[in-house]
């Protein structure tokens, strides 16, 4: 079992190792192309979300082993073609299909251990599962600068994430057997129950409340007129909160029940943003809002997933695409908002985090159909 999850979680690492590396270097490949670099991220934000819908169907019609290995393979292919090309348009082309790829491989990572576990693991594992593919962007940027120094140029990037699928590549052709093979089915219905609805919602809120979070905390650093290298300690000292509250998630999930579970997540969401809504000034005590806000995140995304997928009966693939889309927006649209809002970043965050929260509050109330198993202390 723990062979699957190294899989899962390794499959969850492409998507935000595509987005995160080079972010450093956006000066470098604006300088370069005379162009918006930015726009290079937009259009692989963008192909995630086609991927997430797209992969989906055919998940349902083909399979799991054929939805990693051939959005494995399109994922090499278009790193490759990063690297290759060297006009701004064929740039802009291939960045939307690997972000079409990775949508393909992030699914994939969740698809797997919602067929590999089942009750209080499949809980855990999405909890680690989050822990990891979240925390990458900690380390990512400062990977991707150290590339540019060593090599001079900004492709070395992708690069890197060619070699690094073709490795896994050869692997993963050397382990398909650990691979469940269930869920393929020609059917165009899907069924569904009122838990998938629900949670779902809250796990669209919580993931897009992280989005928001990693596209407004460096205006907050700045607005504090801190120094980049400490918006990158504090980055890191964020990402270690995600890790513990995926292992504190896990480590309850055997003795909580989950929907006890997703309340604490969401209860502390709320307490996050009122100390970030009402630091006035005092810097230290909006950090702490904000590392409250990271330890919660995989409390509360874990839970959710696991309740929604838990009300999926056919149809997994497609109905799981729609969900994963859909955080995605709803992390475009927040980091809009608090960079665009009258308030300060710090408030506008807080207030859609509290906002958040009272609409998964509303959620979670009332009986749920998804159960889990709670050992005895």
């Amino acid at each position: 079992m723990k062979k699957a999850f190294y899989l899962a979680a390794l499959l969850s690492l492409f998507s935000p190792l595509a987005i995160d590396m080079y972010l450093g270097l956006m000066s470098v490949i604006e300088g370069e192309f005379h162009a918006s670099a930015s726009l290079t991220l937009s259009v692989f934000l963008f192909g995630l979300g086609v991927g997430q819908i797209l992969f989906g169907l055919v998940n349902d019609k083909k399979g799991l082993p054929f939805l990693i290995v051939f959005s494995l393979i399109g994922y090499i292919l278009t790193s490759g073609a990063i690297f290759l090309f060297t006009d701004y348009l064929s740039l802009l082309i291939s960045r939307f299909g690997q972000g079409v790829f990775a949508g393909g491989l992030s699914l994939s990572s969740i698809l797997f251990i919602d067929r590999s576990f089942q009750g209080n693991e499949k809980q855990k594992y999405l909890g680690y599962q989050q822990s990891i593919m979240n925390a990458i962007p900690a380390t990512a940027p400062a990977i991707g600068t150290f590339l540019y120094e060593l090599t001079g140029s900004w492709r070395a990037t992708f690069l890197v994430l060619f070699v690094i699928g073709i490795a896994f590549l050869f692997w993963l052709l050397r382990n398909l057997s650990i691979i469940p093979k269930s869920h393929a089915t020609m059917s165009k219905k899907v069924s569904f129950n009122k838990d998938y609805i629900r949670y779902g919602i809250i796990s669209i809120l919580s993931l897009g409340g992280l989005f928001t979070y990693v596209s407004a905390y460096p205006f907050v650093i700045d607005a504090m007129g801190l120094s980049k290298l400490f918006f990158l300690i504090a980055f890191a000292f964020n990402a270690v909160f995600i890790i513990l509250g995926g292992i504190f998630s896990g480590n309850r999930s055997n003795h909580w029940s989950s929907k006890k579970l997703l309340t604490l997540g969401i209860l502390l969401q709320a307490i996050s943003a009122m100390i970030i809504f009402f630091s006035n000034g005092f810097y230290w005590l909006s950090l702490l809002g904000f590392a409250m806000y990271c330890f919660s995140f995989p409390i509360t995304i874990a839970n959710a997933m696991a309740m929604s997928l838990s009300g999926i009966h056919t149809g997994h693939g497609k109905l799981l695409g729609y969900i994963t889309c859909l955080q995605m927006c709803a992390g475009g649209l927040g980091g809009y908002l608090v960079t665009s809002l009258t308030f300060s970043t710090a408030m506008s965050f807080a207030f859609l985090l509290a906002l958040y929260a009272v609409i998964s509050i509303v959620l979670i109330r009332g009986k749920t159909q998804y159960t889990t198993e709670v050992k005895e202390p």
